[in-house]
């Protein structure tokens, strides 16, 4: 038997998809559709800006029609790009040079400003590179001009400051493609969502029980100032407890285990602490159950708006601009003069975050619970 490798639904180890669903014989196959070209995309960042990404797949394999996608990327976000349907290859970091000195492409592209990244993407073979790269020095570097912008932004606040698009739309351009708000897509698969559920319901929750809020009290490590204060938490409960729509959910990893505890017995019971301990993907499926989350600018905030749980989204040293929420949600910015600063330590009292107080929050939820099909942007600091 002959097999036609230059298949796009051909992996090489296993059985295609058309063979296992629906029997289809390889050189005989209807669904057979050539391989145009390989299109390699770099993309370590951290788990939140990986979600952020994964609709951009979507806008690419519109634009290179026939064209097979390879993803290099970590461990944490293998899940994302693995599952989804527009990835030939995910390969890891670890394994990329073994992949990358074997298998030409035709676009290889970064869209990371990490030198690790830039240097993956030195490594391929590729006819044209896109994104950011080293140069000879060592520097990270736009690798042509449609890149410069976001690379400005990178560099220095006031331009950062007066930036107006999203990041889907900044890394569109530098790709050279559209964004036409293609959706976020994760497919956490049935198993997951029925564990999320069983979750819920040992919680003592009723996930068919409308509303069914979530408060995501966390940040990245490297992000620490992006979370709300315990205190606000707390007195936000107290306020949602009045209107008869507690309990809530207290979400994050298990970093946050002792934070939500702590507001727990401080809100005398009225949330319950999920104990978020399983993979990214058994997480994405637990926020999938809820129909409102109220977070910072993490991964929560993506993962909501890939399954359309709305949100109310509180940002202070990052970019409030820079999120796409699709039209699910609120957004709610600091009043303070350096917003935005892009830090992980702050001397300033109050902070940013000290700023979106409990009444302001609660206030988006009853909006977004009322007007479900409403989105607003509540723009309190300086312009962005």
């Amino acid at each position: 038997m002959k097999f036609r490798t230059d298949c796009l639904e051909f992996l090489g180890d296993r059985p295609c998809k058309p063979h296992k669903l629906r029997g289809r014989t390889c050189n005989t196959c209807p669904e057979y559709v050539q391989e145009r070209g390989r299109l390699l995309l770099v993309k370590l960042g951290a788990l939140g800006d990986v979600v952020r990404t994964l609709p951009l797949l979507e806008a690419l394999s519109k634009a290179y029609a026939g064209f097979s996608i390879w993803v290099v990327t970590q461990k944490p976000s293998l899940p994302f790009f693995s599952a989804n349907p527009f990835v030939r290859r995910a390969v890891l970091l670890e394994h990329a040079p073994l992949f990358l000195s074997r298998v030409g492409f035709q676009i290889a592209a970064n869209l990371d400003l990490d030198p690790l990244a830039c240097a993956v993407v030195g490594l391929a073979q590729a006819d044209q590179k896109l994104g950011f790269g080293l140069d000879a020095s060592g520097n990270v570097v736009p690798l042509d001009e449609r890149a410069s912008t976001w690379y400005a932004m990178s560099l220095d606040d006031p331009t950062k400051r007066a930036n107006h698009e999203t990041y889907q739309q900044h890394m569109a351009r530098i790709l050279g493609v559209s964004f036409k708000n293609e959706p976020i897509r994760i497919e956490p698969g049935q198993k997951r969502m029925e564990l999320a559920k069983k979750l819920l319901q040992q919680a003592g929750f009723n996930p068919s029980q409308r509303p069914l809020i979530g408060l995501n009290t966390g940040s990245s490590g490297r992000w620490p100032l992006k979370a709300p204060p315990a205190a606000h938490f707390v007195e936000l409960i107290r306020l949602l407890d009045a209107q008869g729509l507690t309990p809530v959910s207290l979400l994050g990893g298990h970093e946050q285990f002792s934070k939500n505890q702590a507001i727990a017995n401080a809100a005398r019971k009225k949330a319950v602490v999920l104990d978020v301990r399983q993979d990214v993907l058994e997480f994405a499926a637990l926020v999938a159950w809820h129909n409102l989350i109220v977070t910072g600018d993490t991964l929560a905030l993506h993962l909501a708006l890939a399954f359309k749980v709305r949100v109310v989204a509180m940002f202070g040293p990052t970019s409030a601009q820079e999120i796409e929420l699709y039209g699910l949600g609120t957004k709610l910015v600091g009043d303070v003069p350096c917003i935005g600063c892009y830090t992980s330590v702050c001397e300033k009292q109050p902070t940013c975050m000290d700023t979106i107080t409990p009444k302001e929050i609660f206030g988006a939820i009853l909006n977004e619970l009322s007007h479900g099909h409403r989105s607003t942007h509540l723009q309190r600091g300086p312009e962005r």
